[in-house]
């Protein structure tokens, strides 16, 4: 039975692959063009927190942020 199952599962997900087309150099710069012409592009918020680039009275504390990825 469990042999059953798993060429059953194994079949199920072999139908449903799809295959990888791949994007040939025209099709990408075209797609990249509509990127350039939409001005998409990075937005960096500048403001009075960035002035001591992490710095707090003259040190930079580590402990802070390994207590904030530890949560």
């Amino acid at each position: 039975m469990k042999k059953i199952i798993v060429f059953l599962l194994l079949t199920l997900f072999s139908i449903n692959a799809q295959n990888y087309t791949l994007e040939t150099k025209e099709e990408r710069d075209v797609r990249m063009q509509w990127w350039r012409d939409a001005r998409f592009g990075l937005f960096i918020h500048w403001g009075l927190y960035s002035i001591p680039a992490g710095e707090w009275n003259g040190s930079t504390n580590h402990a802070e942020w390994i207590r904030t990825t530890a949560q």
